[in-house]
């Protein structure tokens, strides 16, 4: 189902002065979203394959190429609007399909980085489990049925189940969270509030992840004082050390990418949440208050399709090698 406009007494509005109505804004979004993630894909790529065998790395894999996707069919469209003095140029078929893919974005992205925060949880917590079925093909299934699963709940609204409409400035298509009709008002409430369970999943996996890390780098750091005594006494005495420093080094190696996915983790589940749940909150509070905002509702959509851009440099600039050079290069001006 499609509905033209939701609220006639914006109309004027619209057709003379729309608040924050900017061609700036998507255009600025699309280029930066754009050149973000395909210099992540190009990163990812580059990655030495003993890391790309990782299941968190098909995930942030599939996370950029989700957001790119994204950004290429859901931004243009809006682009086009505001060319067309903010007009759908499609009419009701293009803001169908618009409809269709913010819903669908806005959905596949929140679970892939939720399912990156499982996957950092099970890592430390079920760690038989996580090293017996938390692989690559295992990562790329679980890619697979939550875009099955996003795909199918986002056509919902064509079988009646919930409806699209164009929302304010006129330059974009979403749910329609403006309405007293109880079967589509249930559409709009389980798409906000499976978006805040998502949400909230993520921060305590996150919660739980970096308590574990802070826990298991004091005890490190008892450890290493001790066993740094040893090793001292160990080569007074002439024994060999080379293997277990090597062997050291070998560890220390991959507790620092351990270390980066944590990182990574955190800041783009952090970055989500705060893009998202205004969007979701501002959502529910329409609906059950039935008080349009419109200029509201621009701002959290905007807010949520900063985060695809982000998600992107996120990951380029939290990577260990970007932060040594930045490191260096503060140095040499500094000193």
């Amino acid at each position: 189902m499609f509905k033209q406009d939701y609220n006639a007494t914006n109309e004027t509005l619209t057709e003379h002065y729309a608040l924050g109505a900017t061609i700036i804004s998507p255009i600025t979004m699309f280029l930066a979203g754009l050149v973000g993630n395909v210099l992540a894909l190009i990163v990812l790529h580059r990655t030495r394959r003993k890391i790309k065998r990782m299941m968190f790395y098909t995930l942030v894999a599939a996370l950029a190429w989700t957001d790119l996707t994204g950004i290429i069919l859901t931004s243009p469209v809006t682009i086009a609007a505001y060319i067309n003095r903010r007009e759908m140029p499609g009419g009701e078929s293009l803001c169908k399909f618009n409809a269709f893919i913010m819903i669908c974005f806005g959905l596949s992205t929140p679970f892939i980085v939720c399912a990156m925060a499982v996957e950092r949880f099970l890592a430390l917590r079920c760690t038989y489990f996580y090293s017996k079925y938390c692989t690559i093909q295992n990562a790329r299934i679980t890619v697979v049925s939550l875009w099955a699963f996003v795909f199918v709940f986002s056509t919902l609204p064509l079988f009646g189940f919930g409806e699209f409409t164009l929302q304010y400035p006129h330059t974009w298509c979403f749910l329609n969270f403006h309405t007293d009709d109880l079967i589509i008002a249930l559409y709009g409430y389980s798409y906000s509030i499976l978006n805040l369970i998502v949400v909230i999943l993520m921060m305590f996996c996150n919660g739980y992840v970096m308590v574990s890390l802070f826990r298991v780098r004091y005890i490190k750091k008892k450890q290493d004082k001790e066993r740094s005594a040893s090793i001292c006494s160990s080569l007074m005495e002439g024994f060999d050390e080379n293997k277990r420093l090597q062997a050291q080094i070998k560890k220390q190696k991959q507790k620092d990418v351990e270390m980066q996915m944590i990182w990574l983790m955190c800041a783009i589940s952090t970055i989500f949440a705060v893009c998202w749940a205004p969007l979701m909150i501002h959502i529910i509070i329409t609906l059950v208050t039935g008080i349009p905002r419109p200029y509201v509702g621009l701002l959290c959509i905007r807010l949520a399709s900063l985060n695809q851009t982000l998600d992107p440099w996120l990951y380029i600039l939290l990577r260990k090698t970007f932060v040594k050079r930045v490191h260096k290069t503060i140095k040499k001006i500094c000193c």
